[in-house]
Parts: C-alpha cells; sequence; structure tokens
C-alpha cells in the first residue's frame, strides 16, 4: 500500500483500480487513504466476491465500480470508458476526463505500477 500511496503524492492519475483483497490492505482502506491525499479521484474495485453486499461496500468506500474476478479486458475497457465519460460529464468536459494514467495493483507482488491511459482525449 505504501507504494500506492507515494505514487498518488507524486504523480498525476485519475483512476485507482483496486483489488480489495491485496495482501498488505484492503482496497477499501487504499482508496479512502488516496482520496485523502488527492480527491476526487475514480476507483474500479476488482474482487473474487459480486454478491449486492459486496458490491454495496465498494460504493460505500468510494468505488465508482465493482468487477468481479476475472474481469477480461473488454469488460475493463467498457468501465473505464463509463467511469470516465461519468466524470466528464459530471465535470462539464466533453470527453473523458483528461484520464492520464491508472494506477494498478500488481498481482504477483506488493508493487504497484502507473499504466499510461488507454483512451486519447478529446478536449
Amino acid at each position: 500500500m505504501e507504494t500506492a500511496l507515494t505514487l498518488a503524492r507524486n504523480e498525476s492519475f485519475d483512476i485507482v483500480i483496486g483489488d480489495i483483497g491485496p495482501p498488505d490492505a484492503t482496497g477499501y482502506e487504499l482508496l479512502n487513504r488516496i482520496l485523502n491525499i488527492v480527491p476526487p479521484i475514480q476507483g474500479i474495485a476488482m474482487s473474487g466476491y459480486g454478491m449486492e453486499e459486496d458490491i454495496r461496500k465498494s460504493r460505500k468506500a468510494g468505488f465508482d465500480e465493482h468487477l468481479v474476478k476475472p474481469v477480461d479486458i473488454t469488460q475493463l475497457e467498457r468501465t473505464l470508458r463509463r467511469v470516465t465519460t461519468r466524470a466528464a460529464n459530471h465535470s462539464g468536459q466533453a470527453g473523458p476526463a483528461g484520464m492520464s494514467a491508472v494506477v494498478k495493483h500488481r498481482q504477483d507482488s506488493d508493487a504497484h505500477e502507473i499504466l499510461p491511459a488507454p483512451f486519447p482525449h478529446d478536449g
């Protein structure tokens, strides 16, 4: 989690894709701490659990979307587009909300990485 928090302090990004159950903290806790550093930010939760209560917990924690693993790339792309469009509509911009990067928790380690934005800027 400390790596992700350091990235939040030092890098610019618009979306957090958080695993709800990483080894060092919950995705809920991570998003909450990131929101204290760089509000507002969009969040997409990923979890092996997808019952209504799990989705409700994600929303209550501040995630905009909840995806159930395994997540295929098409589903992730649609979700990213939906989240960025919703953010753009809220901000009054014409397209995705100036998305510059995505922070992703690496499943194979305790690290997080910044990925380039998957969509071009419209404005």
